[in-house]
């Protein structure tokens, strides 16, 4: 399978607590809100695709004429008036292509809850009990407080400087492997540290992978974020992304800078390099050697980690080149 093709397979939620199921029940109850309303749009969309239609191919013969005069009333600066300001066949390809973007929109949602129906019923016959009581929780109408802002994909472009990326790889024919310094690209993106000052770090972390999986659907490579983590340790897969927990203890520095340098070793051919490391962590590092990349990049605006992978000649990005402050 190339790196391009993405399996629809679940997002590995694995419910530790009533909280957990929450949060989760909350998200499929928002993206079918969401999914509603499309499906809304998409229907108003049709209608009125099909009235301007009709109306353009009525008044075919007077349409050339005044789309002339309209024409020429605004390149003199003249705002037409209403009987003036017909429909014309700009207006027609405008509203296609806006139905075009629902339906794309729509259509990911849809997968995204057949999945999400495919867990949900797996939850339901292993922790039946958990599930209720989730529930009961969700009905009493108290939110989950980790529950991460959910957008639409569509808003969501205006986050990444996505004409940049595909001038970088798509337009070079790069199938990227993507490396980020996670806590590094949370305390240089906006964003996140608006989120980080209200939420737990936990919410703003989920956040910034939930982005990077919309990012995943828009420039196709291998994904990886490194975080520290004095409570956390190993590696867990959330949508498409790889997710890495550098552990450590309190006081020590650099263990995520690290696991980042080592595992860009490993992929480049050291085969000793992640020695030490947790199997699951040596795993990953595996399965990226035989996914296959072009080029290996680090995302990060740490200079001194910048430079330790520089010479093992990985690809640098800063996080301001990914991501729009």
């Amino acid at each position: 399978m190339s790196v391009a093709e993405k399996p629809n397979r679940p997002t590995k939620i694995y419910p530790e607590d009533v909280e957990d199921l929450v949060k989760f029940l909350e998200i499929i109850r928002s993206k079918s809100r969401r999914r509603d309303e499309l499906e809304k749009k998409e229907k108003d969309l049709n209608k009125e695709i099909q009235e301007v239609s009709l109306q353009l191919e009525e008044r075919k013969p007077i349409a050339e004429v005044m789309d002339r005069i309209r024409k020429h009333l605004k390149s003199e600066g003249v705002e037409p008036t209403p009987e003036q300001n017909l429909y014309t066949q700009e207006d027609l390809t405008k509203l296609k292509c806006e139905l075009n973007g629902v339906q794309r929109e729509l259509n990911q949602l849809r997968d995204q809850l057949r999945t999400y129906k495919q867990e949900l019923d797996l939850i339901r016959e292993k922790h039946p009990t958990l599930l209720q009581r989730a529930e009961e929780k969700l009905s009493e109408g108290a939110p989950s407080k980790e529950l991460p802002t959910l957008i639409s994909d569509q808003d969501r472009l205006q986050f990444f400087n996505l004409d940049y990326l595909r001038k970088q790889f798509q337009m070079k024919y790069i199938t990227p492997l993507l490396i980020f310094d996670g806590y590094n690209a949370i305390g240089n993106v906006r964003r996140y540290l608006e989120r980080k000052d209200h939420h737990e770090l936990r919410t703003t972390r989920d956040l910034l992978i939930s982005d990077l999986d919309f990012l995943a659907s828009q420039i196709p490579g291998s994904y990886v974020v490194v975080f520290d983590s004095f409570h956390e340790t190993g590696v867990t897969t959330r949508y498409d992304i790889q997710v890495i927990f550098a552990g450590g203890t309190p006081g020590e520095k650099d263990k995520a800078d690290n696991l980042i340098v080592d595992l860009v070793k490993y992929i480049k051919g050291d085969r000793h390099a992640l020695e030490g490391y947790p199997a699951k962590v040596q795993q990953v590092a595996e399965e990226l050697v035989e996914r296959g990349s072009d080029q290996i990049f680090v995302v990060t605006n740490d200079n001194e980690l910048k430079s330790r992978v520089t010479k093992l000649d990985a690809g640098v990005i800063n996080v301001g080149e990914v991501f729009k402050s």
